[in-house]
């Protein structure tokens, strides 16, 4: 694969192009069909150790919510940030957004950030 095509999304919508291949990547036996990508800006000096936190977070904590199909970390040639969350259906992506545990994650995740994310909500229109 062309490593230009996973990193250099070229609009808002480029990032939805790499679902397919993220769903194949990760190995879901399930449908996708919710996505959220939230725009992210680190701080410079905390980038290496978000990117440690948030694949540990990945594999032990979001794995195991019932809908939660996977979530990758993008970087653009520049240093821009966005992370791709995608899930089953938008009620199960709620349900893990409003738990408690998910709020500490979120409390820390922001310890890495200059500004809280930008999040924006899709649903799959078509495969």
């Amino acid at each position: 694969m062309d490593r230009r095509d996973v990193t250099t999304p070229q609009t808002t919508k480029a990032p939805l192009k790499l679902i397919p291949i993220i769903m194949q990547h990760i190995g879901a036996d399930q449908k996708c069909t919710f996505v959220a990508i939230a725009d992210v800006e680190l701080k410079r000096e905390c980038i290496a150790e978000f990117k440690k936190w948030f694949s540990e977070v990945n594999s032990k904590i979001l794995s195991h919510y019932k809908g939660f199909l996977g979530r990758v970390l993008i970087e653009s040639p520049d240093g821009r940030h966005r992370i791709i969350i995608m899930a089953a259906d938008k009620e199960s992506f709620l349900a893990m957004r409003a738990s408690r545990q998910h709020r500490e994650l979120h409390a820390k995740a922001l310890t890495f950030m200059t500004k809280p994310p930008s999040l924006s909500f899709y649903s799959i229109a078509a495969w």
